[in-house]
């Protein structure tokens, strides 16, 4: 399933607060389904699901400058904040770089 929030005004779109825990319950019950969200703003709020953020709303996600983001020291460290918390696959999109995927055990 592809959750989509690209609205940037706070519980204004589909995918409100409500709407993204009845996500993570939906999820969790069903593990052998694939939950994955795509979000400018709230990326860092999405649990129990895959997430696919740009180096910027991953550095905005977990507090870190979006500016130093080109720092492969930097996009690591978001990456696997963002794992922990989601508890899921990470694809952080880097432009010409490609793709970093964090799944627990590094990128």
């Amino acid at each position: 399933m592809a959750i989509v929030d690209q609205v940037e005004e706070e519980n204004c779109g589909v995918i409100t607060d409500r709407v993204r825990e009845e996500l993570q319950r939906l999820a969790a019950s069903f593990p052998e389904k694939i939950f994955i969200a795509d979000s400018r703003a709230r990326i860092g709020r999405f649990r129990g699901v895959v997430v696919k953020p740009n180096r910027r709303e991953a550095a905005l996600a977990v507090g870190l400058d979006p500016g130093r983001m080109r720092e492969r020291a930097f996009l690591l460290r978001a990456g696997e904040e963002l794992r922990k918390r989601t508890g899921k696959l990470v694809y952080i999109t880097a432009g010409e770089e490609g793709i970093f995927v964090f799944q627990g055990d590094g990128y």
